[in-house]
């Protein structure tokens, strides 16, 4: 028997639109995450703290979060807060630090004594204890290396450093993203079971909908979706006394996707009603046995489900355009520009 190609498109429209929603959600509920947790902050004052090579309690990095230029973005990340003294909490760090910035303070902060270092001074430094300062090994071999490379200038210096730095905070963006791809699956696999949005049963339900009607649905506000996606909020920076707005603004957002979602087979009450018609028309010993299978489907569901909204929101964005055109009549003509 073959396939009809509309219904494999019609079921690939569905769950693209139910998974983008969800996924929206699921952004939504990473960035809450996140901001109640304050990974991005925590994250970064964990990188600097290593950066610098020193103890909790060791002077340079006492000096470093002294400094004007990383003081102040600390006091504006939280300026409804007094002003930062000493190393801040990893909770009370920025969410961001400038590299040009990280790097001008480290440089005036190696010597109390030589405030506005030069390139002579930084290489008594490295040479050897410059006026009882010494330095941790792995900040002398960033400035040997900058240092190595014959320049007399020192803002080729910190540049250098600046670089450095850049290359640090790309390897701990990379780590980030590991840890909100983990919390994206958690999140993914709650707000499946939560809102029982199993996979197989809407592919099912999509298929056997002779009258299409729940497609013609989904359609219309896949249409809607891809129109309106620009309203999306863009990321949180993760900090600042301004998150309970904007968690309220997200949980406006989650709400409106879940009434967007209202045309799928999704939702405890159906498989309540479903159960009970079941146990009506069937045996007990062959209700508990479908019972079985149909948890052992519905937990399938909900992981292909969960690994589905792991992928993003801007992954089913375009595999829900991609497939809207082929079901259609393809894309729209271009206008011709003026002349």
């Amino acid at each position: 028997m073959g396939i009809s190609f509309g219904g494999v498109a019609d079921v690939s429209i569905s769950l693209a639109f139910m998974y983008l929603s969800l996924s929206l959600i699921c952004t939504t509920l990473n960035e809450i995450v996140a901001t109640l947790l304050k990974l991005r902050a925590k994250s970064l004052s964990a990188a600097v703290r290593k950066l610098l090579d020193q103890p909790e309690g060791g002077e340079l990095i006492g000096r470093f979060y002294q400094n004007g230029l990383i003081r102040g973005t600390m006091a504006s990340s939280h300026a409804s807060r007094a002003e930062p003294s000493g190393v801040p909490a990893p909770g009370n760090h920025s969410s961001y630090l400038d590299s040009r910035n990280f790097a001008m303070a480290l440089l005036t902060s190696l010597n109390p004594k030589t405030p506005i270092p030069g390139v002579a001074e930084l290489k008594a430094l490295v040479e050897k204890a410059d006026d009882g300062v010494v330095l941790p090994a792995g900040i002398k071999d960033v400035l040997a290396a900058a240092l190595a490379t014959g320049e007399q200038d020192i803002a080729r210096v910190r540049d250098h450093i600046a670089v450095w730095f850049d290359t640090a905070m790309d390897r701990l963006g990379g780590d980030y993203k590991r840890q909100l791809r983990l919390i994206s699956l958690g999140v993914g696999l709650v707000v499946a079971v939560g809102l029982n949005a199993d996979s197989i049963a809407v592919g099912k339900a999509v298929w056997n909908d002779s009258g299409h009607e729940i497609v013609r649905q989904v359609s219309e506000r896949a249409s809607g979706l891809l129109q309106n996606a620009c309203a999306v909020p863009s990321n949180s920076s993760g900090g600042g006394d301004e998150a309970g707005e904007q968690i309220s603004c997200q949980m406006r957002l989650i709400s409106k996707q879940v009434d967007g979602l209202r045309p799928l087979p999704i939702g405890w009450g159906q498989d309540a009603v479903t159960a009970s018609r079941q146990d009506i028309a069937v045996g007990a010993t062959e209700a508990r046995a479908s019972s079985s299978l149909d948890m052992a489907s519905k937990l399938v569901g909900w992981l292909i489900t969960a690994l589905a909204l792991s992928l993003g929101a801007p992954f089913w964005f375009d595999i829900l355009n991609k497939v809207m055109n082929i079901r259609g009549s393809g894309a729209p003509p271009q206008r011709v520009a003026e002349t």
